[in-house]
């Protein structure tokens, strides 16, 4: 992918791409021409990178230790998922996967350096793995983490409590997990 000038980037598992997504993305492409993202893998914290003297960081680890628990879509699917959306907006996303940043940094930065890319993630300050992740990755990282706030947060979590499912995901999106038989 050639880069004229900076892009922005965010990764995270995006299961069940969902409005909130969507707003988050939206978002992003208000401040950035061009905008990779990166949907994880399923894999889990390699136990050497956890520093015992860092609270924070020892923090960030437990709460992704207790999201890699839970059950993730495959790869192929999420990314399925994710390029419903970036259909909207031809030539402006590009959707990848990727192992973990926090298991391979300097990779990250080698593959995405922060003279061409930055790295954006939402900030919902009512949501703690939130305000952990922003922090904790400009420390493994070494890099700025810049912040935008969509116009409605909408987490998995609060759609998993709702009786109609439905109205927070794209109707492309929804067709889809119907069609593949994926409940939500």
């Amino acid at each position: 992918m050639k880069i004229d000038k900076k892009c922005a980037i965010t990764f995270g598992r995006f299961n069940y791409f969902s409005k909130g997504h969507a707003y988050f993305f939206e978002e992003i492409l208000t401040k950035w021409d061009n905008l990779v993202i990166m949907c994880l893998e399923n894999s889990d914290i390699r136990r050497q990178i956890i520093p015992t003297n860092d609270l924070l960081l020892n923090s960030f680890y437990k709460e992704c230790d207790k999201n890699f628990i839970k059950k993730l879509l495959p790869v192929a699917i999420r990314m399925e998922a994710l390029n419903y959306f970036a259909k909207k907006y031809p030539n402006r996303i590009t959707i990848i996967s990727g192992e973990r940043p926090e298991n391979f940094p300097s990779r990250f930065n080698m593959d995405f350096p922060a003279n061409k890319f930055d790295l954006v993630f939402s900030k919902d300050y009512s949501n703690y793995f939130d305000l952990l992740r922003c922090e904790a990755f400009e420390k493994i990282l070494d890099r700025e983490v810049t912040v935008v706030h969509p116009r409605r947060y909408i987490h998995n979590s609060e759609i998993a409590l709702l009786s109609n499912k439905e109205e927070k995901f794209w109707p492309e999106v929804w067709d889809y997990y119907q069609k593949e038989g994926i409940l939500i």
